[in-house]
């Protein structure tokens, strides 16, 4: 199964009704993307890190890309980019699992980043 990597300088939310009758929103990066990521190759990023000291709480990740808490994702790519610069020359680059370059890439860019389960 596959989840979604969203990326941008910031996101933008897309409002809509639901079928429920409620407003809600899908996110929309501004000057960035989305990359496809396997939900086990996520958990690799996630548990690899947590070797490290980098919490599973660290990390921005969601069941899916609708009503996302905008500062709360916000506030853990602050704290994400900080802890991952520290961790950052520990590892080979052969240790690192090859997603996580791509956040590490995209948070040093100064953009935020999420991931949502499909």
């Amino acid at each position: 199964m596959a989840g979604t990597l969203y990326h941008g300088r910031l996101f933008e939310k897309d409002e809509y009704t639901g079928n429920d009758g409620a407003s809600h929103y899908e996110v929309i990066p501004v000057d960035g993307g989305t990359d496809v990521i396997s939900i086990s190759n996520w958990r690799a990023i996630v548990d690899y890190c947590s070797q490290a000291g980098i919490t599973e709480e660290c990390w921005p990740s969601f069941n899916d890309a609708f009503d996302i808490p905008l500062e709360t994702v916000k506030q853990k790519c602050a704290v994400l980019r900080e802890k991952l610069r520290q961790l950052e020359g520990l590892a080979s680059k052969e240790e690192v699992p090859h997603p996580l370059e791509k956040v590490i890439h995209y948070l040093n860019k100064g953009e935020q980043i999420f991931f949502a389960e499909e």
